[in-house]
């Protein structure tokens, strides 16, 4: 049952990489970390959550505590991502 809900959580990711989601691309990529995170891709995960704190279109707070239950970053993701984020969020 739960590899049938992962397959069309996978399918509806692929199929939306294509989409232009315009205005709404914060709730897009927060959706799509949420995604990755239920098929345990953490990496993935994280980097949807980076691409929506970039923008302003959405509560910062919770895409924040959803980045900082993931754990810290591996010793190979790059450095200037995680700081980007973290100069934001303390502005």
């Amino acid at each position: 049952e739960m590899e049938a809900v992962i397959a069309d959580i996978d399918s509806v990711i692929a199929e939306k990489n294509g989409v232009n989601p315009g205005e709404f691309i914060g709730q897009y990529e927060a959706l799509k970390g949420d995604a990755y995170r239920l098929l345990g891709d953490v990496e993935k995960a994280r980097f949807g959550y980076i691409a929506a704190l970039r923008t302003a279109t959405l509560d910062r707070r919770l895409i924040q505590l959803k980045l900082d239950d993931l754990g810290p970053p591996p010793a190979s993701f790059a450095d200037d991502s995680s700081a980007a984020v973290n100069s934001e969020t303390a502005k």
